[in-house]
């Protein structure tokens, strides 16, 4: 079976800024994890939202909204708010395969770790002096440390674990009867069918047909122990949901967005020196450990291409490169620092006992980019600055439409300045 995940949730920045009202919080209010920071039709935003979003970004945008939170508030608000846009126009059973798909596979495992560590062996002092004995095989008067101690209890507590694990998933598998009928293979047991197609081969199929009962047979089980009502679960898959619904969002959008030839045009005239290239060379480049057959492969490019020199040496994935002249290219200092030119093979010794052969086979000097070749780079830039300001004013209209109101910030600023010390 697979191992146990650990589910991932990224925030997709919006970078909105919307008008709302906020209510004060009058001096001394205490602050609880059910304190409602946010709220508005079909909208409700706690303290304990709050603090389980900040624990999902990463650290850069954590120091962000230490001195920042009501921003952090707005984004979750601004997500929520696009979950209700994709259901309104009837786009999210776009999602909803995908949305649901996760929630069984991430509940039936779920299901099967607290399982696991509920049904686990425990630890005992004489596997801990087994295993160490184990360890230190060979060492006289080796004598066991309290941190070596409690690094194997850890790693015994691991191993039980993935024993109960197994355990778990056999007492049920050695229930599955498989039929196989045609190109379809189903797996039985316990009130339960799966039937999957067979595609590259039956046994693969059979134990996609496994795979399948056990995350149906589990997530039931989750659902019948109450799991899929875990508060942290259902904001889990809250963030989850909207993650996915900005893409759709976005979509949505765009069908809307159009940049002309004259705005294009208009963009790349105001800001030329934007679109200049420096002087770079095209070099295919052969990196050796030793300096004899580095001076071989020069002497064979001098008189054959560097394909042929490519496969000689055994350098299948080689391919040429354009480097720049930028002391931080190191192949490109090389290149404009020697002066070398179109057909111009050298060998450079990098130190620590490498060598590179360069064989040049194009300079090319500073110059303008045209419109034609930026255009493309321009439509898109435009497109999606157009794109930021139409969810701006997508989601503002939002904000009014479901009457959000923000509410006892200074709940947030206690959290904050706690987070701190």
């Amino acid at each position: 079976m697979k191992k146990f995940f650990a589910v991932a949730v990224s925030f997709i920045a919006l970078l909105l800024s919307c008008g709302k009202e906020t209510e004060r919080v009058e001096s001394g209010k205490v602050c609880t994890p059910e304190t409602v920071l946010a709220e508005g039709k079909g909208i409700k935003l706690t303290l304990a939202d709050y603090e389980y979003a900040s624990g999902l970004v990463n650290e850069k945008a954590r120091k962000f909204y230490r001195n920042h939170p009501r921003s952090l508030l707005e984004k979750m608000v601004n997500r929520r708010l696009v979950i209700a846009y994709v259901k309104k126009k009837g786009l999210y059973p776009q999602i909803r395969g995908e949305i649901e798909e996760f929630e069984k596979e991430y509940l039936s495992r779920l299901y099967v770790s607290r399982k696991a560590r509920e049904t686990a062996d425990p630890v005992t002092e004489e596997e801990i002096e087994k295993r160490f004995r184990e360890l230190v095989k060979g060492k006289k008067n080796a004598e066991l440390t309290p941190s070596e101690r409690e690094f194997i209890r850890n790693e015994l507590k691991v191993k039980h674990f993935d024993e109960a694990v197994d355990r778990i998933y056999k007492s049920v598998l050695d229930k599955v009867k498989i039929s196989v009928k045609g190109k379809k293979v189903t797996a039985s047991c316990c009130g339960l069918k799966v039937s999957v197609p067979v595609k590259s081969s039956v046994e693969s199929a059979k134990e996609k047909a496994k795979e399948e009962l056990l995350r149906e047979y589990f997530y039931r089980k989750a659902v019948e122990s109450g799991l899929n009502k875990d508060e942290n679960f259902r904001r889990m898959l809250t963030e989850y949901t909207a993650t996915k619904a900005i893409r759709l969002f976005r979509k949505e959008l765009k069908k809307g967005i159009n940049v002309t030839e004259e705005e294009a045009k208009k963009y790349y005239q105001k800001n030329r020196d934007k679109f200049k290239m420096p002087e770079r060379a095209k070099v295919v480049a052969f990196y050796f450990s030793s300096e004899k057959k580095a001076k071989e492969a020069a002497d064979l490019l001098k008189k054959e291409t560097w394909s042929n020199v490519a496969r000689r040496f055994g350098f299948f994935n080689v391919r040429p490169r354009v480097h720049y002249k930028d002391p931080k290219d190191v192949i490109g200092a090389l290149v404009f620092g020697e002066g070398l030119k179109p057909g111009d093979v050298t060998v450079a010794d990098l130190g620590n006992g490498r060598f590179v052969v360069l064989k040049v086979l194009s300079v090319s000097k500073e110059g303008a980019i045209p419109f034609e070749k930026a255009k493309g780079y321009i439509k898109r830039l435009l497109a999606d600055e157009k794109l930021r300001e139409k969810e701006k004013e997508v989601l503002k209209g939002m904000w009014k439409e479901k009457d959000i109101k923000l509410k006892n910030l200074e709940c947030l600023r206690r959290v904050e300045i706690a987070g701190r010390q």
